[in-house]
């Protein structure tokens, strides 16, 4: 797990994940250095005890960021929901979610319900193919100004680089 503030980033906690597979083979276990008193874990439930043990030692987070792995899961969602804590969580479109009326309703759905304006579509340069030249970035009327992905935003609607 990792901890960024706008001044620095840490590594706070780490849980090594040991397939099902080599938990029950606790001979192979014990020659690794493997307690017997480790049980076997899902990523999910590792994820879920470190966010615990960061909020049980008073790590200041204002937000939390997770990959579709754990952002499926729908009781670390409602962990965060229960605690405010602002959450970004990847997950598939098909999913459902909770939604501040506490009602559950498809990601797709509420997607294409949201007013043209509202939606933007976000890629990391990571994800960008090679050969891209440009990006769309929605302006508050919903036209969309382009720019070449490797410079800035516009700045007549982008306030925000």
């Amino acid at each position: 797990m990792a901890y960024a503030s706008s001044r620095e980033r840490a590594l706070i906690d780490r849980e090594l994940y040991l397939p099902a597979s080599w938990m029950d083979d606790r001979d192979r276990c014990r020659a690794a250095g493997i307690d017997d008193e480790i049980c076997f874990a899902t990523r999910n439930e590792h994820f879920g005890q470190m966010l615990q043990r960061a909020a049980d030692a008073g790590v200041p987070f204002a937000w939390v960021t997770a990959d579709e792995t754990y952002g499926q899961v729908k009781h670390t969602r409602c962990w965060l929901e229960q605690r405010k804590a602002t959450h970004v969580m990847a997950t598939k479109v098909n999913d459902t979610v909770v939604t501040t009326g506490w009602a559950e309703a498809r990601v797709d759905e509420l997607i294409a319900a949201l007013p043209r304006q509202r939606r933007k579509r976000l890629v990391s340069a990571q994800d960008q193919d090679a050969t891209a030249s440009e990006t769309r970035r929605p302006d508050p009327d919903g036209v969309g100004h382009r720019t070449p992905a490797a410079t800035s935003p516009c700045q007549c609607c982008c306030r925000n680089p």
